[in-house]
């Protein structure tokens, strides 16, 4: 017997027998409905028949069993290691730590999604590279590099827990070193707090959550939280170096009116709400110059009064994002409550 959710939220009963699969309540079922066998769920298309063949009802049947089991087998790859210890070493840093684990063995772990800078000189290719991400100088990442790794020290100085699949990550060290996902004793992500502090970037080895959560989604989540350390100022954030293209482009909230960008300015068009356009500078208290069109190309005026409600591109994007977690949340809940009914 299997559990059916439809779209317009009602229950449905499909009873399996060795020849068919019925649905109840015995009235003509939706084109399609969505499964819940456990954690598994499937689509399921009935078009307008109340019941399945057996060959049919053995491809569905083994369809859910196989995503079930691998998703069973899945979550049981993951093992937890409950109040591990930090270990002082030199090779420590912001995204790598020895820990003694609660079965006295100590293990090196790596954490998943993220990578700190270094804190010495080591690799220079990858210093290199970090200060180009960060927009910062090598000397600089190598003290963002010391910082992330005393962040990390102070973040996990009470007993935290570690859930890992014991895949190895390379590592300067000849003892083997694995990626992990560490929380405090509070439960807060590791990697997520450093990301969210400007001391780590969103780069490296990426899987998904013991909890189900994709790969896509905790990356996305990531890259959001990067994106408010970076237009905070936080951590190697706070050190970046201007671009000189640095404008940020901005969206409409109302419509404008492009003046030419003469002296006195005349009308040349009114530009629609959710128009895109950079704003270059100020021209006194009434006028800021723009580029606008294609590839921002065109250069113009615009009245201070008319586009000071604009908001950054990246501001409407992390709204946008924000209403779909929450919007995915909300189904989430609705399908849990369903199921536990």
């Amino acid at each position: 017997m299997a559990i059916v959710t439809t779209k317009d939220n009602s229950r449905w009963v499909i009873r399996l027998s060795p020849s068919s699969c019925t649905w109840r309540p015995p009235h003509r079922p939706p084109s399609a409905a969505t499964v819940a066998t456990g954690s598994c769920l499937a689509a399921v298309s009935m078009r307008d028949s109340f019941v399945m063949s057996t060959r049919t009802q053995r491809r569905w049947v083994g369809l859910f069993m196989g995503a079930a089991l691998s998703t069973l087998s899945s979550a049981a790859e993951w093992q937890t290691f409950r109040s591990c210890r930090i270990l002082p070493n030199p090779a420590n840093d912001g995204d790598s730590f020895h820990a003694r684990c609660p079965d006295g063995e100590e293990r090196i772990f790596r954490l998943y999604f993220v990578d700190a800078p270094e804190t010495d000189a080591s690799f220079p290719d990858r210093v290199v590279e970090q200060a180009k991400y960060f927009s910062i100088t090598p000397e600089q990442v190598l003290e963002v590099g010391k910082a992330a790794r005393d962040f990390t020290d102070e973040f996990l100085k009470e007993p935290f827990s570690v859930q890992t699949k014991l895949s190895t990550a390379l590592g300067r060290s000849t003892a083997p070193r694995y990626y992990a996902i560490a929380a405090s004793r509070d439960g807060v992500d590791v990697a997520a707090a450093l990301v969210s502090n400007g001391l780590a970037r969103v780069f490296g080895e990426g899987v998904s959550l013991p909890d189900g959560t994709s790969s896509e989604r905790r990356w996305d989540s990531l890259r959001l939280a990067e994106a408010h350390a970076q237009r905070n100022g936080l951590g190697a954030w706070a050190l970046a170096k201007e671009e000189e293209d640095a404008s940020p482009v901005m969206v409409l909230q109302k419509d404008a009116m492009i003046h030419t960008d003469t002296d006195p300015p005349r009308p040349l068009q009114r530009v629609r709400v959710r128009e895109r356009m950079i704003f270059l500078e100020g021209l006194g208290e009434e006028w800021v110059k723009v580029a606008y069109g294609a590839n921002f190309k065109a250069i113009g005026r615009c009245r201070w009064m008319e586009v000071k409600t604009a908001l950054p591109a990246d501001v409407i994007a992390e709204r946008k994002y924000l209403r779909m977690l929450r919007a995915r949340a909300a189904a989430q809940e609705t399908l849990l409550y369903q199921m536990r009914e």
